[in-house]
């Protein structure tokens, strides 16, 4: 739940069931944000697409990332953080940005 003007918060367990995702960590992370990997902070959710950026990972320091299925995340380490395993890393992040972003108010007519 949020106040007016509050970030919205997710756990890395619902978001892994809102994108049907296979979760390789903890359920309970908080995530506040979105964010490459290299601009990661704790309560970060980034993704991976490829080899080349599951090689970042380990020094990323986002709690979370989107998980192209198929692609090896070197360094992982599923006590402390969380990847959410989908078929496609960036058509899931479009689809979580489409759900988490409000309508726009219309003026009344």
């Amino acid at each position: 739940m949020t106040t007016p003007g509050e970030q919205p918060r997710y756990t890395t367990g619902q978001l892994a069931e809102m994108l049907a995702a296979t979760l390789d960590g903890p359920a309970h992370l908080e995530l506040t944000s979105i964010d490459a990997l290299d601009d990661a902070a704790p309560g970060s959710l980034s993704f991976i697409r490829s080899d080349h950026f599951a090689r970042r990972w380990a020094s990323s320091h986002a709690s979370a990332a989107l998980v192209t299925r198929g692609v090896e995340v070197p360094g992982h380490d599923p006590a402390s953080r969380a990847l959410l395993v989908v078929d496609d890393a960036d058509q899931a992040m479009v689809a979580l940005l489409e759900a988490l972003t409000p309508a726009p108010e219309l003026p009344p007519v």
